[in-house]
């Protein structure tokens, strides 16, 4: 009996096929989706209504939902909640970019609060921006702290009994 024989023949006795499929989600996945939108949308918003003129900043202050934008406030806030949302899509990278945007928007948000005036000019922030801004980064590390992964196996196991019989007697396949 050669090795390809004999390894067929165990093969054949032995089939066997295990496919097992894992899911993973996580509450942080919904929060920074729904945190990455809310960033996204009303800096699109505030980006359209100031345009895409960026040789006078100053100049294009808009305002949406009684937040105040100026062009490059309003594309920074964009490009942040493409990277939120992004990273919000997958279980594992959604604590993660909650935890490290949750501590900037926190941090640069606090400092807008307390110190409105330096960002009031290039930013066209002011209080009520670093409020919101602050308030969101607390909702992300809060999140991001708190919110478990939760995953669930589905395991399917078949088995073949003897596909074709070697003959005992000869231990040869029964076609030789």
């Amino acid at each position: 009996m050669t090795n390809v024989q004999r390894d067929r023949r165990t093969t054949d006795r032995q089939s066997r096929s295990v496919m097992m499929m894992k899911s993973m989600w996580s509450p942080a996945q919904v929060i920074a989706v729904a945190g990455g939108l809310f960033l996204i949308v009303t800096g699109g918003i505030a980006l359209a209504r100031s345009g895409m003129d960026f040789s006078n900043i100053p100049l294009t202050h808009v305002s949406v939902a009684g937040l105040p934008y100026t062009c490059l406030s309003a594309l920074v806030q964009l490009v942040v909640g493409v990277i939120i949302t992004g990273g919000g899509l997958f279980p594992e990278a959604a604590r993660g970019t909650l935890a490290v945007f949750g501590v900037i928007l926190f941090a640069f948000g606090l400092v807008v609060a307390i110190e409105p005036t330096p960002f009031a000019n290039m930013w066209g922030y002011n209080s009520s921006s670093g409020v919101m801004m602050a308030v969101i980064g607390a909702v992300f590390l809060v999140t991001s702290a708190v919110s478990p992964i939760f995953s669930s196996q589905r395991r399917v196991v078949r088995q073949s009994q003897d596909v074709s019989a070697a003959d005992p007697a000869t231990e040869r396949w029964p076609s030789q």
